[in-house]
């Protein structure tokens, strides 16, 4: 028996393209738990106001549909409606503010919104051929996004404007998945091998899940792709949301037999929740906090439940309730969805740990001649997307909502140069974005080379804002930038990114960018892959001395950074390089590491790098190209996806 009682309440994202919810910060804790003024403070939303009921309309014969829909936490609608009878889909962006507006002329379906009201989707090309696009409030213009292939789509899309998507081939070989950055510049996703991959879901953040075979995987622009192990018991898993916190939701077929929701968090892996939730042919529901919690809209037995690590299953309708669904939760953690009683009449209902179950029809003004069937999306502003006779009604508030708290802006990553040389200037570019329109803010750049740090340039932009630095080195070196966005409440974030900085000289061996590291090259983490990044620059040492430069790794998805220490040989043959020395890992001394690089420049092909990293107790730490060994033949190392190698005295 699942019990009614209350628990903490839990924000969280939404599943997939077709199952939809508000984008979640935290843990709302009542119930014996910590913050029950902030509990309190959401009850009262539905106690104390009176509420408005706006239809969402269209033009005359424009229908819209209430099941394609998509709603940010900034109150941004955006979805689909068509022309009865031959329902030509029409895409649309609404607010309550601005009604109804057009995006597309027929053809295709909205993906998502964000928190700016950027809307993408996908088009029809003509018969069984899509394209993406990309669509903006502030403009009114669509952008067509471009692609590779017979057709692509597009999936979501986070606040810093990141685009999720894939594209079908035209020799039939499987989809695969793509991303676009705010320019609207098309970028492959870099594979830890063969199998069938599809992205599913991207959050504010821009961190991203999916599904690889059958292995789900996180991914973000700055780490790559990290295939996630499957524990003991489970045959097969798959991804349906990602929360704030990057945590990642879903199900799981297990060897039983059963099929379970799932939540996994970088610091616990795999929690498998014990309620058996059937086979997936109808609808379910599976979101992630950034707490690290998990809903489920899955129905036991045709209840809808709801589970916390702390709390345990819930059963959401109680003993008013003979079946339902919950469809939504806000960032407050407010649920909404919708219930039969005995009378076996549908109901839209609300529910929070302090109230349980609200009929939403009890909020309504007296004579307003409405019965809503479905709470079908919510906000924590108090704005509830009902369900009417299949209409669509936007509650609000009648005596208004406190404006949300600022919210810090979103940074993409760093672009410009990757090498320079010493001496010469060079400029550096990042876009950001912020949901808090009007809002000021100001950029500073920190070089890394001790010099004084700099002010940023801030243009304003369709999107959001580029902000630019110029620069120059006094000496050679592997550098670190930082770039600091601050808004006008006091919000901080940053980007940094590598720059290697050269004398050009003959003798000398250069090397910046990021490769694919595949699983079993962390001995202590075999089943850890995702993106790496390097830098490094060596020089010859004068008159038979060691060489000397400097050296950086990360491997984000393994929590692993190295520094070189001391160079100890470079020995260069043609367009290979080795280098070798030693070097600290997370801060420990005492590793050894070697560098072997191939500059592939006159094949045209991507350069490659054997990165190997020895522990002081002579075992092998990490390697990008693990096994018993290299035959000949085989590609040494990793190829570069992004960057560039040089060496010798090449310009």
């Amino acid at each position: 028996m699942i019990p009614a009682a209350c628990s903490p309440a839990i924000g969280l994202r939404a599943a997939s393209r077709f199952l939809l919810a508000s984008v979640a910060f935290g843990l709302l804790a009542a119930c014996g738990g910590s913050g029950p003024d902030r509990a309190a403070g959401v009850a009262s939303k539905y106690v104390a106001h009176s509420y408005t009921a706006t239809p969402v309309v269209a033009p005359a014969g424009v229908w819209i549909d209430p099941a394609y829909v998509r709603l940010s936490e900034q109150g941004h609608l955006a979805g689909m409606s068509y022309i009865p009878p031959n329902r030509n889909n029409i895409e649309y962006y609404w607010t309550i503010a601005r009604g109804y507006t057009e995006i597309t002329p027929a053809g295709g379906y909205v993906a998502d919104v964000n928190d700016a009201g950027f809307v993408v989707g996908t088009q029809s090309a003509g018969p069984g051929y899509t394209r993406p696009f990309s669509w903006s409030p502030d403009s009114g213009l669509r952008v067509d996004l471009p692609y590779v292939g017979r057709s692509a789509s597009a999936i979501g899309v986070s606040n810093g404007a990141t685009v999720i998507g894939e594209e079908s081939m035209a020799d039939g070989s499987p989809n695969r998945p793509v991303y676009w950055r705010f320019d609207g510049t098309r970028h492959e996703v870099a594979l830890p091998g063969p199998e069938r991959t599809a992205f599913v879901d991207i959050n504010r953040r821009g961190e991203a899940t999916g599904n690889y075979g059958n292995q789900p995987f996180i991914w973000t622009e700055a780490s790559g792709m990290t295939v996630l192990p499957l524990p003991a018991g489970v045959s097969r898993a798959a991804a349906r949301s990602i929360g704030e916190g990057g945590h990642v939701a879903g199900y799981a077929d297990m060897a039983d037999g059963s099929t379970r929701p799932f939540l996994w968090r970088s610091d616990t892996g795999f929690r498998i929740v014990e309620v058996d939730i059937g086979n997936q042919d109808f609808p379910h529901a599976f979101w992630a906090s950034a707490d690290g919690a998990l809903i489920t809209s899955a129905q036991h037995n045709g209840r809808p439940i709801y589970w916390s690590a702390d709390g345990g299953l819930r059963d959401l309708i109680g003993e008013a309730g003979v079946s339902g669904q919950a469809l939504s939760i806000s960032a407050d953690g407010t649920v909404v969805g919708w219930y039969k009683g005995a009378d076996e009449i549908q109901r839209a209902f609300a529910w929070t740990p302090v109230t349980g179950l609200i009929d939403l029809n009890s909020l309504l003004p007296q004579g307003l001649n409405l019965h809503l069937e479905m709470g079908r999306l919510n906000t924590s502003g108090g704005h509830i997307l009902a369900v009417a006779n299949g209409r669509l009604i936007m509650l609000a508030p009648a005596d208004g909502t406190t404006p949300p708290a600022s919210t810090p802006p979103i940074v993409t990553d760093i672009s410009g140069v990757m090498d320079v040389n010493v001496g010469s200037g060079f400029t550096v570019t990042a876009h950001f974005t912020d949901v808090d329109a009007g809002e000021q803010h100001r950029a500073s750049w920190d070089w890394g080379d001790g010099s004084d740090v700099n002010a940023g340039t801030i243009t304003a932009g369709e999107g959001g804002h580029t902000v630019t630095g110029s620069h120059s080195y006094a000496a050679p070196g592997v550098y670190e930038i930082t770039l600091t966005v601050t808004d006008a409440a006091g919000n901080q974030v940053n980007a940094t990114r590598k720059i290697t900085v050269v004398e050009n000289v003959a003798g000398q061996v250069l090397g910046i960018g990021d490769f694919v590291s595949v699983p079993g090259a962390v001995k202590s983490q075999p089943d850890v892959a995702g993106r790496a990044e390097i830098a490094f620059v060596a020089r010859h040492g004068e008159n038979g001395e060691a060489p000397y430069g400097a050296l950086a790794f990360r491997f984000r998805a393994a929590g692993l950074v190295f520094e070189a220490t001391e160079f100890s040989a470079l020995t260069v043959t043609g367009n290979r390089a080795l280098i070798m020395g030693n070097g600290a890992a997370n801060g420990d001394p005492g590793y050894f590491f070697s560098v072997l690089v191939i500059d592939e420049a006159a094949q045209a092909t991507r350069p490659r790098i054997r990165f190997l990293i020895t522990a002081p107790d002579g075992h092998v730490y990490y390697d990008n190209q693990p096994g018993p060994g290299v035959e000949a033949g085989d590609p040494v190392g990793a190829a570069l996806t992004d960057g560039t190698v040089k060496i010798g005295d090449e310009d």
